[in-house]
């Protein structure tokens, strides 16, 4: 949308900030735990590891379990940051983030 809106105003956009600007959305999304939103950002092109996966780290640690199934389903790194989702879905007692990453580890091998 905002690439068409640049070309109505006879503008060349600027793919690199409009796609940060997603990757962004998509980390404050998968903190705030909307689903929608993050299936919207990521088939809109966000990249599914901005920030070495910050993403998925933060649905883990607010305990949204469809989001980390989500993002892990778009292929996030459960590993990153030294397996830091999980370790913060454990910390906070989020089991059913925990089963989710653990299963997506399991399905790894």
């Amino acid at each position: 949308m905002l690439i068409s809106l640049a070309q109505q105003k006879g503008q060349q956009p600027n793919r690199e900030k409009i796609l940060k600007t997603n990757e962004q959305k998509l980390i404050d999304a998968a903190r705030d735990g909307d689903d929608d939103a993050v299936k919207m950002l990521l088939n809109a092109g966000a990249d599914v590891h901005e920030g070495n996966d910050v993403s998925l780290r933060y649905a883990a640690t607010n305990g949204h379990a469809s989001v980390v199934k989500t993002l892990l389903e778009a292929g996030a790194n459960p590993h990153a940051w030294d397996g830091e989702a999980l370790r913060n879905a454990i910390l906070y007692g989020h089991e059913g983030v925990v089963k989710i990453i653990e299963e997506a580890m399991a399905n790894e091998k």
